[in-house]
């Protein structure tokens, strides 16, 4: 028999600085954290999404192993009625990098040659459902780190991304 916790999330990390040739979003702990946003021209916007849980729940076993009675849902929303939506989503696990040193080439890199945990058109710019198994975290050790990027096509015929960065603690 596994001890289980559960993990109720109330957690943030967005990525602290701007990478070369893009604009960065801020926000405070209450709420939305820091994306970064790369555009390859500087008349094109990246898509601007707010994020949210609904109620996000990881349930572990005694080694911290995230199990499949888990629940919830991460959800992104357009920022403004005025926000450029976008057209596809991404997850990614890359433990191993972090965002403060992406310029627009590693995130379109990325986005486009790296195995994503999953991945979603947009067909609308309403909310966006994310469910938890779509940051590929069944099985997994906590405390991991997930990417999410989301791209647009932008004016200039040249993709825009925005990337967020979630790190999902063990039990505190």
């Amino acid at each position: 028999m596994h001890a289980a916790w559960l993990v109720g999330l109330g957690l943030w990390l967005g990525c602290g600085s701007t990478p070369t040739t893009t604009q960065s979003e801020s926000a405070d702990r209450s709420g939305t954290p820091p994306s970064v946003s790369a555009t390859a021209a500087a008349a094109d916007a990246s898509p601007n999404y707010l994020w949210s849980f609904d109620n996000l729940r990881l349930l572990v076993d005694a080694n911290l192993v995230v199990q499949d009675s888990s629940s919830g849902n991460i959800v992104l929303r357009l920022a403004t009625k005025d926000s450029q939506p976008g057209e596809e989503w991404k997850t990614f696990d890359v433990s191993d990098a972090c965002c403060q040193q992406y310029t627009y080439g590693t995130l379109h890199s990325l986005y486009n040659t790296a195995t994503p945990a999953s991945t979603g058109r947009i067909t609308s710019s309403g909310e966006q459902v994310l469910p938890w198994r779509a940051f590929g975290l069944m099985g997994k050790m906590l405390p991991t780190k997930r990417q999410l990027i989301v791209r647009r096509q932008a004016d200039s015929g040249q993709p825009a991304y925005a990337l967020f960065e979630f790190v999902f603690p063990g039990p505190q």
